[in-house]
């Protein structure tokens, strides 16, 4: 009986990698600030969870990926993201960014990007 559950419990262990080698990729720490929306785009609140850590890879087009999800918007809406006093690019990576940008956007070494949500243009 013994052996038999220890056989079990051997077949539900998985490895487990220490948290440095599975966020090792994951390298780019943002404070996602919402600036506000237009009218006649709806009541929608800022995202709960503001800090985000992502790979460095990531472009501006994931970041507006993940807002549009969490925030559940309408495709009328369109997400621009800020950083310093520039709208970013949606093919721009998060590293290309950080490493270009004025040191006030960067805070306690957290790259900060403001959305705000639009009306999309037809």
């Amino acid at each position: 009986m013994r052996r038999a559950q220890s056989q079990s419990l051997s077949k539900k262990l998985v490895p487990v990698l220490p948290l440095e080698d599975v966020a090792s990729d994951l390298d780019i720490c943002l404070v996602l600030e919402f600036i506000g929306a237009d009218l006649g785009v709806g009541n929608y609140k800022p995202l709960q969870k503001k800090f985000v850590r992502v790979s460095g890879e990531a472009t501006v087009r994931h970041v507006e990926k993940f807002i549009r999800k969490k925030l559940e918007l309408e495709p009328v809406c369109q997400v621009d993201i800020i950083c310093g006093n520039k709208i970013l690019e949606q093919h721009e990576t998060l590293r290309h960014i950080r490493s270009n940008v004025a040191h006030s956007s960067i805070r306690d070494g957290l790259l900060i990007l403001h959305y705000g949500l639009v009306r999309a243009h037809k």
